[in-house]
């Protein structure tokens, strides 16, 4: 049997999720945030790929 390629979740995975869920369920319950750190995220969720590949 051949091993399937599964990818584990990592911190920046988990923290991005987590903030999507977070925005998500604030709107669903009419709650205006301040910031959102939605695009923060992204570019840091972005920038953890490059800081994985350098050595």
């Amino acid at each position: 049997m051949m091993p399937k390629a599964i990818a584990f979740p990592t911190d920046a995975k988990l923290y991005f999720k987590s903030i999507q869920a977070l925005v998500k369920m604030a709107d669903n319950y009419q709650i205006t945030l301040r910031q959102t750190y939605e695009k923060l995220a992204k570019t840091a969720l972005c920038m953890r790929a490059g800081y994985a590949l350098a050595k």
